[in-house]
Parts: C-alpha cells; structure tokens; sequence
C-alpha cells in the first residue's frame, strides 16, 4: 500500500513533465504587411518622427488592434521618417487602425484585413500643415544655415491657434522637433507665422556661438524644418516636416558645406 501511495504521485509528475517539455500547437506569424500613409494632395508619403512624449507615450506610431478576440490589445508599430512602414511578424485577420499618435488628421473606422503572405496596406491621410518648397544654403561669412520655405495647412477648414516653426539640426539623420540640438537658438524658430508667407530661419553654426555643441567639431550635420499646426484639433502637438537633408563639410573643414537631400535606407 506504501509503495502504491509513492507511485501514485510520482505517475502524476511524470506525466505533467512531459506536457510542461511539449511544443505548443499554435502557428507563428503567417503575413507581413507594408505600405505608407499617402498625402491626399501631393499623393506622397507624409514625413514623420518618432519620439517619447511624457505622460503620453511614442509619438510617431500605428497604433494597431486585431479584431475578433476576447481581449483586443493596442499594438504598435513603428514608421520611418519617410512616412513609410513595415510588419514582418503579424497574422492574417481583421484590424483597425488609429492615427492619434501621428501627424495627421484622425479617422474613425479605419479596417484593414491581412492575408497570409505578403500585403500592402496604404492609407490616404490628411497631414495636419505641410512644409512647401523648401531650401536650404550656408553663408560662409555669416556662418549660418539659411532656410526658407512655406507652410501649407492640411485642412484650412480646420480651426487652429497659430503655426510655429523650426529649423532643427542633429549630427543624427533621425533630427526633427524633439531631436534637435539647436532647439535654444532664437533666430531658428518663430511662432504664429502666416500660412503661405515665405518664411526665413538661421541656424547660427559658429562654433563659438550659440549651437557650440552642435558644431563643435567638423562632421556632417542633418537638417530638418518643422511646422505644427496648434489647437484642438492638434491633441498631442505633433510636427509636421519637411525632407531631411545632410549639410557635409567641403575639404574637412567647416569653411563650407554642400547641402543635399538626405535618403533613408527604404
């Protein structure tokens, strides 16, 4: 009977190990999905930025739910600066997609269904301002960047409080409104600007001057301008952009610079 009792538990162990080392019959991701989110104008892709807002959380991000569950968990995914995104790991089914956390207009009700395999998925959005026409060259005498450009309101039937804008610059190509390392230089920003006035910003690039830490040291440095459009209807004060671009010093000194469009890796 003694030895009865011990087996008993001993049989029981034994078979709960084995479940415990069994694989699980659940499939892995079976879709991938990319696409853009598509200017309703200019039919472009709408550039972004990525970045941690206190109390908010990740600016720049889909925030992406699969229907048809008990419990519906808020996923998100992550865009590039060009406006452009991809998911390699996702599951076929039913989705929808909330656009709070980027800078455009938000919709109500947007579905989207994956299936197995590769898909794309673009969405026609509404940025809430563009940046039009901009240009960017360097003053050598000065020793400053100069930008000029217009901003353009997504929806000018939308109300709003003001247009403010800023000429960013980071040694990283990931720059824009919260990535700036010029953010204290007065002459690279203004506040209520006029909707299709041409406006000018310089960035100081002295090295002794205000932006010290920035242009320290001779490297190329990336350079973005960047519009929000403010008022309710703009929550979370998200920016809107224009191209970045990457200003290389000529012949390894910071006498001069040639001034290009910068690409990302797509």
């Amino acid at each position: 009977m003694k030895k009865l009792l011990y087996l008993i538990p001993c049989l029981m162990l034994a078979l709960t190990s084995c479940e415990m080392y069994q694989l699980d019959n659940f499939d892995g991701h079976d879709a991938k999905v990319y696409g853009a989110f598509i200017d309703t104008k200019t039919n472009q892709p709408v550039p972004m930025e990525i970045y941690n807002q206190p109390g908010l959380g990740t600016m720049g991000v889909m925030r992406v739910t699969e229907t048809g569950w008990d419990s519906e968990a808020v996923q998100s995914w992550m865009v590039k600066y060009t406006g452009n995104y991809r998911n390699n790991l996702v599951w076929a089914g039913d989705y929808k997609m909330d656009f709070s956390y980027l800078n455009v207009y938000n919709q109500s009700n947007v579905t989207f269904t994956l299936k197995k395999g590769e898909n794309k998925v673009d969405f026609q959005v509404t940025p809430y301002c563009r940046v039009i026409d901009p240009v960017i060259t360097y003053d050598a005498a000065a020793k400053k960047f100069k930008a000029t450009f217009k901003v353009e309101l997504g929806d000018a039937s939308k109300p709003n409080n003001g247009v403010n804008v800023v000429f960013a610059a980071n040694t990283n190509n990931y720059v824009g409104a919260f990535f700036n390392y010029c953010n204290g230089d007065a002459g690279a920003k203004k506040n209520g600007i006029t909707p299709g006035e041409t406006i000018t910003l310089y960035l100081d690039a002295n090295p002794a001057g205000v932006n010290t830490n920035e242009f320290n040291y001779t490297r190329p440095h990336y350079l973005r301008i960047c519009a929000v459009v403010t008022g309710s209807e703009n929550p979370n004060n998200l920016y809107n952009f224009s191209d970045v671009f990457v200003a290389t010093p000529v012949g390894g000194t910071a006498d001069n610079y040639t001034i290009e469009k910068y690409e990302f890796e797509q």
